[in-house]
């Protein structure tokens, strides 16, 4: 498995001053071989490429296919934002990631 991460353009926070953000990679191996590809953009945002769907699904969890693996998400007022394909976006709150074999 390997990981990236990388700096991306803060947000403006309340305060009027921008807030660091960090986008943070992980492919679960070859993606063409049906791995798959999850980045999480900071806590509140995890775009998924490969999905082989979705097993389970709530506001304090999520769990998805994602090649060979399932993935299961863990956080507050989670919600798929779109789904096409094997991609989808996941915001809300993230509290943690769990490969599952």
């Amino acid at each position: 498995m390997s990981w990236e991460k990388e700096r991306v353009k803060g947000k403006q926070g309340a305060s009027g001053k921008k807030r660091p953000g960090f986008s943070i990679s992980a492919a679960a191996g070859d993606p063409a071989a049906g791995n798959g590809n999850i980045e999480l953009c900071g806590n509140r945002r995890a775009i998924i490429e490969g999905s082989g769907g979705v097993l389970e699904y709530g506001p304090e969890v999520v769990r998805i296919r994602l090649g060979k693996l399932s993935v299961r998400f863990t956080g507050r007022n989670l919600r798929i934002r779109s789904m096409s394909g094997s991609s989808m976006v996941l915001e809300g709150y993230l509290f943690g990631v769990e490969y599952l074999l």
